[in-house]
């Protein structure tokens, strides 16, 4: 994390009853509330009560620890302006660990390479030959599913999968793949060939796709993690030649109906931004029960609005327990999308079992924030209000990375929301956490708290306003377009410069900012005036 600026933070909160405003700084202080409660409030209207002793396995009514590290607030005004701050060095030994580990392990790892000279992997052409590779044993078996069979024929999709792989991915980047990785580490070229080798001579005396499909993802990572940095010819080729190993492999289980190399491929020729070679290989492995091709597939036939299609690809990769489409099915049932019709009780039931199963890199967390607005609003008779509930949500979804969730938990913190007390150093905290995951909310809050300080938490610093205030302004968050024209035109962290005070303001008075509106106006006709005496002078 980089800082921006000298930030002194004492052990504990003193207690204040304001925040100040932006008067200091001239008479176009910065309005508005940051927070507008309205916009958690849960807009549709609900048709079922959930059982809320039966959580679906989500913990209820434990309820998150609050921590005593700062005294309590005796009041708190909001600020006309920015309603948030931050300090980028804030070290709270009892914050809520918000840090996970990644899951994943390999049974095969090696050195990376080091030298200018590598030596080229050793490619036995030989290893391709139908009786070395080999899925004796191997069978695909569909099994029940809900999605209709009548919009594409085999032989069409055997064709179509036929000609997708004909040209070899540019494999650029990892995959983040639902299977576990295989990792590359160490330095020595000499001990990655011979790795290489053994794990080859592995393959060639097994018969197990599942060793073949990791063996295939382990040459293209090791291609990528091998030679990324190496420019030369050389390189290049031994790069290609990995590359090409793999695909090969990839190729013949995609050929031979194993899903996770159909998905493997599908992925890669999507991140080309080849869809027509990416769409016959997701469509096989969903049809053989991949979850996340199940979702690809859903998402495509949302986007050409088949929701009857889309729908029933989103509940069999949501039964086979992929988080995002239960997302997306508990979001629809909640709002009426895809032309279900409100359904709040299906609605949660999806919504906890992904919660059930968040983790960092499945977006589960998505589902507890959704949870904890819900929970924080209730619709009754449907849903009644239950604020530790939803601050427990919030906080499982904060943990895990999720920004709007640290951006709100911030919030609660800074007005004592959801049964939080008031904790300067907890929300300054969780906004730091939100705005360097680039939530503009939490950006604009950390300039609000920089620009008029905590007492006993941290210093003003005009520079962290400017810079804060900026980076929410560069995603068009009008309130902060607003603000970095003011700090332009009054010199607030940052050197007068009217050019670039009217640049923004006509930026935020574009997007409908009123203050922004009425600032030109008024500086339209003080020029106005000024022309008009320079004229009569003359």
């Amino acid at each position: 994390m980089t800082s921006h600026g000298s930030v002194t933070v004492h052990g504990s909160v003193s207690s204040h009853d304001n925040h100040g405003s932006m008067t200091n700084h001239g008479n176009h202080a910065i309005n508005d509330s940051i927070m507008n409660q309205d916009s958690y409030a849960v807009q549709d209207s609900m048709s079922s009560r959930d059982d809320r002793t039966a959580r679906d396995g989500v913990n209820h009514h434990s309820k998150p620890t609050v921590h005593d590290s700062t005294s309590s607030h005796e009041s708190h005004t909001t600020r006309d302006g920015m309603n948030n701050r931050h300090s980028k060095h804030i070290v709270n030994d009892n914050m809520m660990n918000h840090d996970s580990q990644r899951k994943g392990s390999s049974s095969m790892v090696s050195p990376a390479v080091s030298s200018n000279q590598t030596p080229s992997p050793v490619v036995n052409n030989s290893y391709y030959d139908e009786g070395v590779y080999s899925v004796s044993g191997f069978s695909v078996v569909s099994g029940n599913t809900s999605v209709s069979e009548d919009f594409e024929s085999v032989s069409i999709l055997t064709d179509q999968l036929q000609q997708s792989i004909v040209r070899r991915p540019t494999f650029q980047k990892p995959i983040t793949s639902y299977n576990q990785k295989v990792r590359i580490g160490g330095s020595d070229p000499e001990t990655f060939q011979a790795t290489l080798n053994a794990y080859r001579l592995n393959v060639k005396n097994a018969s197990d796709p599942a060793l073949q499909f990791e063996y295939a993802k382990f040459l293209i990572e090791a291609a990528n993690d091998q030679y990324e940095n190496g420019s030369s010819a050389s390189n290049a080729k031994h790069k290609n030649d990995l590359f090409d190993e793999g695909f090969k492999f990839l190729k013949k289980l995609s050929n031979a109906g194993y899903p996770d190399a159909q998905h493997y491929l599908a992925t890669s020729y999507k991140q080309d931004g080849d869809w027509e070679k990416a769409y016959p290989l997701f469509l096989q492995a969903a049809k053989h029960n991949h979850p996340i091709a199940s979702y690809e597939i859903a998402s495509y036939y949302e986007s050409k609005k088949n929701y009857k299609k889309a729908s029933q690809y989103y509940k069999k990769s949501a039964s086979q327990g992929y988080p995002l489409a239960m997302h997306r099915l508990g979001t629809a049932a909640l709002h009426g999308e895809m032309h279900m019709r409100k359904d709040v009780k299906n609605a949660i039931k999806w919504l906890k079992r992904a919660a059930v199963v968040a983790n960092k890199e499945n977006n589960g967390a998505a589902s507890a924030y959704e949870l904890a607005l819900l929970y924080e609003n209730g619709m009754p008779p449907i849903v009644y209000p239950d604020e530790m509930y939803a601050l427990e949500l919030l906080v499982q979804a904060a943990e895990l990375d999720y920004p709007p969730a640290q951006y709100k938990l911030g919030w609660c913190f800074e007005y004592g929301e959801l049964g939080c007390p008031t904790d300067a150093v907890q929300s300054i905290h969780w906004f730091l956490l939100a705005a360097e995951n680039d939530e503009p909310n939490a950006q604009f809050s950390l300039a609000g708290w920089y620009l008029t300080g905590a007492e006993g938490v941290i210093e003003p610093n005009d520079r962290e306003a400017f810079h804060w205030a900026s980076k929410a302004a560069e995603q068009e968050y009008v309130k902060a377009e607003y603000a970095l024209a003011y700090f332009y035109e009054m010199g607030i962290g940052i050197e007068k410069n009217m050019n670039e005070a009217m640049n923004w303001y006509k930026i935020a008075a574009e997007h409908g900012d009123e203050r922004a509106i009425k600032r030109l106006e008024s500086v339209s006709g003080m020029l106005n005036e000024k022309s008009g005496s320079d004229c009569k002078i003359a």
